[in-house]
């Protein structure tokens, strides 16, 4: 059912946990860097939640360069999906990428017609996502024919507030920092969470999501959402849409549309095999390499790769079972999201923007709080603040006792919130699901 109010008239609602939570776990993270950095003068990493400096933006100019001559694929320069790459060609012609190789990429932040393109990538990514909360709010004002004045600029406020927040959380920051083409597919994601929610009928809600997928792979896990709500003609539509927008750009690429087609394959089943880096992560891989590391143990890397197989595939079959047949459609995106997020090798902090839909739709629920929702929409805040607490030393080199490793406690928080939303959610629609078959077995 779409909803059928924007703000609660509760004294305590969602919003009002969740702005709480996130403006009180940002200042005191704040707090912390201002003590550390400015007062005793730690350096990098201490205290930052970003990548390393020296690789700013750089996501940006090595996609844009990748693709500037056609030839992302046979070149080996990429296994971006080739929607992303399509998309990327307008800002790979706004500056001459010529001049530098993989080496020297950096340094094309330098020439003014790359830095400009970027500010407008940046750009259209921010208004993107006040304009979805935005036109969210708009969609269901006017399905309510909502007429009061005052009523419409205080939820107008609001989700323009609620935008700005996912822009300045650590995810959102730190995709803006990499300069990484997640963006669009974040924007996607967001669109999709909305199309569900508004018009669950039609079919704008697959296209978005096999938009999403074409722009990122990772993100064709939700496509399970059609199959276990056996919603058979969305998956369809979908699946029709994905193959199209992949298979369809790459005959615009140098080189046989064979070679191509074999190459990227190649690339994308290449994609988090041997993970041993963790850091900057927020999935259950990088928290198992943290583990390693804080004992300082060699990573074994197959040991990893299987329990993240097991993992993966019990956690998504009960998952996605058990999310087909909850009727609140935040909770079950919410869900969904955090097991591709916490499952996904290698899942930089950059995926938790995925969250920003399912979180939109939860803030804006219309039924009334409960004490079974307020664990979500305080775990979903702490996941989008930045939580570089403690990182931890290098313990395999004796003669650098003091050297950071570039791993953080970030890593294995936002690892447990995952795994305890998942853990969260199984057990209430287990309890759920039992209280109905007794009450089934007492009626009958």
């Amino acid at each position: 059912m779409p909803n059928k109010s924007l703000l609660s008239k509760d004294r305590i609602n969602k919003m009002h946990i969740f702005f709480a939570v996130f403006l009180g776990m940002y200042l005191l993270y704040l707090v912390f860097y201002h003590v550390r950095v400015n007062i005793q003068g730690m350096e990098y990493p201490c205290a930052r939640f970003l990548f390393f400096p020296q690789d700013k933006y750089k996501d940006f100019a090595t996609i844009n360069h990748a693709i500037k001559d056609l030839n992302p694929y046979i070149s080996r320069l990429s296994n971006y999906p080739p929607l992303i790459l399509t998309f990327a060609i307008i800002f790979s012609k706004m500056g001459d990428y010529s001049p530098y190789d993989a080496t020297t990429l950096q340094d094309a932040f330098n020439d003014p017609a790359i830095w400009r393109s970027f500010v407008i990538f940046i750009a259209l990514y921010c208004v993107a996502v006040v304009v979805c909360c935005i036109v969210y709010a708009y969609k269901v004002l006017r399905k309510n024919g909502e007429s009061r004045i005052s009523y419409k600029v205080r939820a107008y406020i609001a989700y323009f507030i609620l935008g700005v927040m996912f822009l300045v959380s650590a995810p959102s920051l730190y995709d803006i920092d990499r300069g990484n083409y997640l963006v669009v597919s974040i924007v996607l994601y967001i669109m999709w969470a909305i199309a569900e929610q508004e018009s669950p009928e039609s079919n704008w809600g697959p296209v978005f999501a096999a938009l999403c997928a074409a722009t990122k792979i990772y993100p064709v896990y939700i496509l399970g959402v059609y199959f276990f709500d056996k919603r058979f003609k969305k998956l369809i539509v979908a699946v029709i849409t994905g193959a199209v927008t992949t298979l369809v750009p790459i005959f615009f690429f140098k080189g046989s549309y064979l070679d191509n087609v074999y190459y990227f394959a190649r690339g994308v089943g290449g994609f988090g095999v041997g993970v041993n880096a963790g850091y900057f992560t927020v999935g259950l891989s990088g928290a198992l390499i943290y583990i390693y590391r804080a004992f300082d143990i060699p990573v074994d890397t197959k040991v990893t790769h299987i329990i993240w197989l097991v993992a993966g595939i019990v956690i998504s079959l009960v998952g996605f079972k058990l999310a087909s047949k909850d009727d609140k459609l935040w909770r079950k995106l919410l869900v969904v999201t955090a097991m591709m997020n916490f499952l996904t090798p290698n899942a930089y902090l950059y995926q938790t923007s995925y969250l920003f839909g399912p979180i939109l739709l939860m803030l804006s629920d219309k039924e009334k709080i409960t004490k079974k929702d307020i664990p979500y929409v305080i775990m979903s805040a702490v996941l989008l603040v930045p939580k570089p607490y403690a990182y931890l030393h290098q313990q395999t080199d004796p003669t650098l006792p003091n050297e950071w490793n570039y791993m953080n406690c970030a890593i294995i928080i936002d690892a447990g919130l995952y795994l305890l939303m998942i853990i969260l959610y199984f057990a209430q629609r287990f309890r759920e699901n039992r209280e109905l078959k007794i009450k089934e077995v007492k009626a009958s």
